[in-house]
């Protein structure tokens, strides 16, 4: 049977994780689409014709999942998505770090830091967190009582409306497309260090 604290942690692990990967995905709608390909192109993982894509799919995917999560929609298939998401990007940083490339963590899109082993310790602890609420169970309120049409409709106009929002948010687009030039900061920007070295200058790695 559920007890007091377990449940109140998992009503703080759910809030504090959830609201992360919702921020997360906020800050990367935030920004120019052209940053959020450069982004992802610094990482050397995508083929090319995959970058824009990603560059869209990646912060919708935190911002459904953390709502999904802090508010419990689909029980423990919540927490799963949770945790696969944080495992996807612990992984593009653990790569990163093992090829030697310095590139932005891209946490909460331009406000963040170099990739490091802190940063995956951080989110190894998150991951094991969440798993820890997805094999336990949703004990806190949650609103998997609803209907699934309910609870689809709750998390999706929740997403779209915090997407609309962090756009309307978001900068100029630069004129020049990055997937065919070097990177240049757009003065529309806040000053930020994304990309140490410019990512056409890294090596591709298989």
């Amino acid at each position: 049977m559920p007890t007091m604290i377990g449940t109140v942690f998992e009503l703080v692990v759910r809030t504090g994780v959830g609201g992360l990967l919702v921020l997360a995905g906020f800050a990367k709608f935030s920004t120019s689409a052209s940053w959020r390909v450069e982004w992802l192109d610094s990482y050397k993982l995508l083929p090319r014709p995959a970058l824009r894509l990603g560059a869209w799919l990646i912060p919708a995917a935190e911002l459904v999942v953390g709502m999904m999560y802090v508010l419990g929609a689909f029980g423990r298939s919540g927490a799963v998505a949770a945790a696969a998401v944080l495992a996807m990007v612990t992984g593009a940083v653990v790569i990163a770090l093992m090829r030697g490339q310095q590139v932005s963590c891209g946490c909460l899109g331009k406000v963040g830091t170099l990739v490091s082993w802190p940063v995956v310790a951080r989110n190894l602890v998150l991951i094991t967190v969440v798993g820890w609420t997805a094999a336990r169970g949703m004990s806190g309120p949650t609103i998997t009582g609803f209907s699934l049409a309910i609870q689809i409709t709750v998390i999706g106009a929740l997403a779209i409306a915090l997407g609309l929002l962090a756009y309307r948010r978001r900068p100029p687009e630069l004129v020049h497309d990055p997937l065919v030039h070097t990177h240049a900061q757009d003065p529309t920007e806040p000053a930020d260090l994304p990309f140490p070295h410019s990512p056409s200058a890294q090596e591709a790695h298989s």
